[in-house]
């Protein structure tokens, strides 16, 4: 089960809440034979005391659960049939729950709706009465003892970090951001430029990543050119290893013939981009990268994200820990299972890890990518016109090259939506000349700020291919110049695998386009965060 399926909530007590609930309660047995009173008065007293969780999904509420506090004493006695009635609500010193209502509209919420009552309850033991749909009797269920659950963490994390992405095109549209940021964050190309092309001044320090392994994405100065050159010499031959026409075949192999599906362009697109970067590798067959494991490391890495930016408990950043070793122990012992592939790591470094650098190879490689196609997807999707158009004009020439708009669409895509919304850097030493930087200090780079510079795009929050900042004084052709557009950085560190993926969104976007049933929706997409910018 996703564990973002469902946002769980902690509902005030008001109108609107009451009427929703109520409206979602009285449609199932057996609390539409209750009175409007008696179910009213019980769900108000829930909402006030805050003992219930409400289950969210696309606006709608799918799910509630609300419980009576109460002494761990009358709650045995009431559970063993010594009292008919529930005993009084005890709002003080309560060292038991009893779950009254339980309503879910699917199945498949289920495990959340238990889940959020333990986490609500941690440390309580927790009773429940379960009624039968079917005429058998009330069932009065044995204790269980509510714990913390770590899906919580996840969904706390991902509010985190999309209200953050969320804030951050706030900002960018002229409006006041509405999140205290802990550290500056710069929209400015020349302080943009001074931080990417001074990496041993400006260091990486993602924690988080290096939590999962460390690797050519992390390090920095003599450890980073050493890991560097290792792949670079992959990523450089990659176009040529794997041309356009196989990577269609890969893109059409993977997409899902329509885009109804929620992620399954990004699913697709994440397996499609996997086989290319393991051609690339010079490999026969797909590195083993399975979707539920890296679904999994995603959220670990998600929430190691957010502590490090918002903070979190150190058993929180333990059991991320522990689930994203095993994870990451299953993916490298499948590996060195396979023979051919097992070879080829030994045979590429012995002076670190070549399986780490692998991991990080492969989330970093294959996430932005199927991003951006996903991206692409939902951009076609609001906008049928333009879907129109590049059918009619094409994605690619005779000579294989992207026609004019299906580059401005690319590039369009990238400005308004780059797959990597943020970078953070630190700032090693102080230059007597610089004062816009100090010893130690951490800063926030925000490509949304800077793709969106009202000093350098006009009309910078709309999305529109033939925007006039790219055409060049050439005719029909692309002006990549430009100052605040950095979708892959700039200086040393500038993304390696650039030209990869570059070639894979275009296959991407001729599969979408002239293969793919677009279905249309009447917006263009709310931005959300998961590692990587996505559409919500």
């Amino acid at each position: 089960m996703n564990p973002l399926l469902a946002e769980v909530r902690v509902g005030e007590l008001n109108d609107a809440s009451e009427m929703a609930v109520h409206r979602l309660v009285s449609a199932f047995p057996p609390f539409n034979h209750y009175s409007y009173q008696l179910m009213l008065g019980k769900i108000r007293e829930q909402l006030m005391f805050k003992t219930h969780v409400m289950l969210w999904d696309q606006g709608q509420l799918v799910g509630y659960a609300g419980w009576s506090l109460a002494e761990a004493s009358e709650a045995q006695s009431w559970y063993k049939g010594a009292q008919t009635a529930f005993p009084a609500p005890k709002m003080q010193n309560a060292d038991a729950a009893i779950v009254t209502i339980t309503v879910v509209r699917s199945s498949e919420y289920l495990p959340l709706a238990i889940k959020a009552i333990s986490h609500q309850c941690a440390g309580l033991q927790v009773y429940r009465l379960r009624s039968f749909q079917d005429g058998r009797p009330d069932m009065r269920r044995p204790p269980i003892l509510g714990r913390t659950q770590h899906i919580f963490s996840y969904q706390r994390a991902y509010a985190q970090l999309s209200g953050l992405l969320n804030d951050l095109y706030l900002r960018a549209s002229g409006k006041a951001g509405r999140l205290n940021f802990p550290i500056p964050i710069m929209i400015e190309p020349s302080q943009i430029q001074t931080v990417f092309r001074q990496p041993e001044r400006f260091i990486k320090n993602y924690q988080f990543l290096e939590r999962l392994a460390e690797g050519r994405f992390t390090t920095n100065n003599d450890a980073w050119q050493k890991r560097s050159r290792l792949t670079q010499v992959f990523y450089n031959n990659a176009t040529r290893q794997v041309p356009l026409n196989r990577l269609k075949t890969l893109y059409q192999s993977f997409l899902p013939s329509s885009t109804a599906g929620k992620s399954a362009v990004f699913n697709g697109a994440l397996q499609a981009a996997v086989c290319a970067v393991s051609e690339a590798f010079g490999l026969d067959e797909p590195i083993y990268w399975p979707l539920d494991k890296v679904e999994a490391l995603r959220n670990e890495l998600m929430l190691l994200q957010a502590i490090e930016l918002f903070g979190g408990s150190a058993q929180e950043v333990e059991t991320a820990q522990r689930n994203m070793d095993s994870l990451r122990h299953q993916i490298v012992q499948h590996w060195q299972q396979n023979p051919a592939l097992a070879k080829w790591l030994h045979t590429l470094t012995s002076e670190f890890s070549a399986e780490l650098e692998l991991v990080q190879n492969m989330m970093a490689a294959t996430e932005t990518t199927a991003a951006t196609v996903e991206w692409m997807a939902q951009v076609l999707a609001a906008q049928p016109a333009l879907l129109a158009e590049l059918k009619q004009t094409g994605v690619s020439d005779e000579a294989g090259e992207l026609t004019l708009l299906a580059q401005q669409f690319i590039l369009e895509v990238l400005r308004l939506y780059p797959p990597v919304p943020f970078i953070t850097r630190v700032c090693q030493f102080a230059k007597p000349e610089d004062d816009d930087f100090q010893a130690n200090q951490a800063v926030a780079i925000s490509l949304v700020g800077l793709h969106t510079h009202p000093q350098f795009w006009k009309q910078p929050m709309r999305f529109w291919p033939q925007r006039p900042e790219w055409t060049a004084a050439a005719e029909g052709k692309i002006n990549l110049q430009h100052p605040a557009y950095l979708p892959f950085l700039t200086g040393p560190r500038v993304c390696g695998g650039r030209k990869l993926a570059m070639l894979e969104l275009q296959a991407a976007l001729d599969v979408l386009v002239n293969h793919c049933e677009i279905r249309t929706t009447s917006e263009m997409p709310k931005v959300s965060y998961g590692m990587v910018s996505r559409p919500a």
